[in-house]
């Protein structure tokens, strides 16, 4: 069985994907008090002697942390890639979530694929360190770069968007929402195939956009949430218009994985509103 070393277990991917994972491998996953990934040092003592087959680093300082200062969120992302990076000598892979705000999303990024990665600067801290991350992972041996666009799954936070919604339903009150916009929705849960795939083989490309390929608009997601929740409460849009496109083209990713089916969003939303039945 693989020895895999994953971080940012507790985070809402984390939680989700991490006992799929240990159905498959032995998974090392400490938490930020066992292992504090921006100690550089303390990450190589950690992994001295372990030879991890791979890492997953999923950890990702955020604002919504309060453990995170948002004026230090770059520079923290930045540290905690670079410590694990240059620990390779001790484990045989590492993959790692990136983002598709590296492509920048100042502008219209519409089923945008890998080759135009680099055309333009993301003008964000966020996807400006994410940027700097793929530059490195590009010099680095045996790193693999998957682009996720957007996710949801069972423990989303609160303020994303279908947990809103549902909430809305349940106070049975207006569904507002600040703006339509198309965007791609990957089921959390669906990640798990693509990790182990990489886990157990060697990619063909350093970076894949990991997105379902089935753009969505914001309000047809609302207004699919709505439906299944048997309500017919108004989705209504503080601003007028749709905002800049957030889609990805994921060819690259499906070519090497054909197996590799995301579920629709339709049954996405029914695992997430059934999940949170259970839990009442």
């Amino acid at each position: 069985m693989k020895h895999i070393l994953l971080t940012g277990s507790t985070g809402f991917i984390g939680h989700n994907v991490l006992p799929l994972l240990r159905d498959r491998y032995d998974v090392a996953a400490p938490t930020r008090s066992e292992l504090d990934l921006l100690d550089a040092g303390a990450v190589r003592r950690y992994l001295e002697g372990k030879q991890f087959d791979a890492l997953i680093h999923l950890a990702n300082p955020t604002a919504r942390n309060p453990v995170d200062n948002r004026n230090e969120l770059f520079e923290r992302s930045l540290r905690v890639f670079v410590s694990l990076a240059h620990c390779m000598d001790f484990a045989g892979k590492m993959i790692y979530l990136g983002s598709g705000a590296e492509y920048g999303k100042h502008r219209a990024l519409v089923k945008v694929t890998e080759d135009e990665f680099g055309r333009e600067l993301p003008r964000d801290a966020y996807g400006l360190s994410r940027y700097l991350m793929s530059e490195l992972a590009e010099r680095c041996g045996r790193v693999t770069n998957l682009r996720l666009f957007g996710c949801h799954g069972p423990g989303d936070p609160p303020y994303k968007l279908i947990p809103h919604v549902l909430a809305c339903v349940k106070k049975n009150r207006t569904i507002e929402l600040r703006q339509n916009v198309m965007f791609d929705f990957l089921y959390v849960k669906d990640i798990v195939p693509v990790l182990a795939y990489f886990v157990e083989n060697e990619p063909r490309h350093k970076a894949y956009n990991l997105c379902s390929g089935a753009p969505v608009s914001i309000g047809e997601i609302a207004e699919e949430a709505r439906r299944q929740m048997h309500s017919d409460l108004p989705v209504v849009f503080q601003k007028e218009g749709l905002g800049l496109e957030y889609t990805g083209d994921n060819t690259r990713l499906r070519g090497e994985i054909p197996d590799w089916k995301p579920r629709s969003l339709i049954d996405g939303i029914r695992e997430v509103i059934e999940n949170q039945t259970s839990q009442i």
